[in-house]
Order: structure tokens, then C-alpha cells, then sequence
């Protein structure tokens, strides 16, 4: 059984790193980036179109584990993220 991957587009917001997107599990790097890229656009700065980056879900949790857990509490509540 073949692992898929999932990826989750990340930005700077407000001094720190945001979760912009989560990806479905199997979708590619650039079709995550183009979404979030498309979904920053429409209420963002130019910084945070430019600051996003896209990284695995393993990546986020160890590298920006508090935006992680900001996504992860809004999914629980029922927050619109």
C-alpha cells in the first residue's frame, strides 16, 4: 500500500506563520499551491502571496507546530479556517 502524500500551504500573517490550506492526501505540491495562492489573493497582501510556502504535514508539525495547532483547534471547533 503506497503512502500519498499531504500537503498544507503555510503564510506569515500577523508576525507569525499561518495555515492556509490543508490538501487532500494524494494531491500534488503545485496543485496545493496553486489553491492557496488563488484563495491568499482574494483578502491578502502582497507579503503573504508572496510568503507562502507548501510543505508535507509532517514538515508543518515540526517546523511551525503552533500554526499547526491553531488549524488543528479550529477543525475541532468548528471554526471556518
Amino acid at each position: 500500500m503506497a503512502i500519498q502524500a499531504q500537503y498544507v500551504a503555510l503564510t506569515t500573517k500577523g508576525g507569525g506563520h499561518w495555515v492556509v490550506l490543508v490538501g487532500e492526501k494524494g494531491e500534488s505540491r503545485d496543485s496545493v499551491y496553486q489553491r492557496a495562492r488563488t484563495h491568499v489573493s482574494r483578502s491578502s497582501t502582497d507579503d503573504e502571496v508572496n510568503n507562502l510556502i507548501v510543505m508535507s504535514v509532517s514538515a508543518t508539525r515540526r517546523a511551525y507546530p503552533e500554526a499547526w495547532r491553531h488549524y488543528e483547534y479550529a477543525k475541532l471547533a468548528g471554526i471556518p479556517y
